[in-house]
């Protein structure tokens, strides 16, 4: 068995160039120094950066290798009730296509379809522009979740009050 290759010296900074602290932060910092680099949530230049979090929404920043992970879970969370609304609108039109609506439709029916459809279109155009959900800061995103889940399930008790007898 031949003897195991030698380890390649490190490489060293180059001229005139001071070498940053060995820790992920002063990694960071060096790197962005004289580069122009986009936050990966907002798009901002954080060139010059003085601590590793973007000036503009507040996201901490990571050097490291490799692709960075999408942040859907907020995203997912807000178009959820949309996309389940839109569902339910399909199924009902396709029952009334079948059976056919009823003679006197109430107006609790009709005020659940457009609810349907325009919370499925809501939800539809969130997701055509998920960049532009996904680059706002974490908390208005939250808010956005809270305002979502609230109207649903308000227009929930509002439309099983027409449904109840």
């Amino acid at each position: 068995m031949g003897a195991s290759p030698e380890p390649e010296p490190p490489i060293a900074p180059a001229p005139g160039r001071q070498t940053a602290p060995m820790d992920a932060d002063g990694l960071l910092l060096d790197f962005v120094r004289d580069r122009d680099a986009a936050c990966p949530r907002c798009g901002y230049n954080v060139r010059n950066l003085t601590k590793p979090v973007c000036p503009e929404c507040e996201e901490p920043l990571v050097l490291k290798v490799g692709g960075r992970t999408y942040p859907v879970r907020w995203l997912l969370a807000t178009v959820a009730p949309g996309i389940f609304t839109g569902v339910m609108a399909g199924v009902m039109a396709v029952i009334f296509l079948i059976v056919g609506p009823p003679p006197a439709v109430p107006l609790g029916a009709i005020l659940t379809g457009w609810f349907f459809v325009t919370s499925a279109a809501v939800a539809g155009a969130i997701i055509i522009w998920n960049r532009r959900f996904v680059r706002q800061p974490q908390p208005r995103q939250v808010l956005w979740v809270v305002l979502v889940w609230v109207i649903h399930l308000c227009a929930f008790f509002i439309f099983l009050s027409y449904a109840l007898p």
